[in-house]
């Protein structure tokens, strides 16, 4: 997750295949960048908030090999 150009965090997250197509499945605070209880940012020095998400993943089932997709 990023603010501009500046990593927020790193995270986890894995894909399914629905009928629209492969979906990201991962934790609500992730996307958003705040607490899920007090709404705070969770970016204690900046107080960012991601307005980007890139995803590294396999493509090829190994984990030295990864492709990267810009999400928003």
């Amino acid at each position: 997750m990023l603010f501009n150009d500046t990593l927020l965090a790193v995270a986890t997250g894995f894909v399914v295949f629905a009928l629209r197509g492969p979906v990201l499945v991962t934790n609500r605070h992730n996307v958003t960048g705040r607490d899920q209880n007090s709404g705070q940012p969770l970016d204690p020095r900046n107080g960012g908030v991601p307005n980007r998400l890139v995803i590294h993943h396999s493509s090829t089932g190994q984990n030295e090999e990864t492709d990267r997709v810009q999400m928003f």
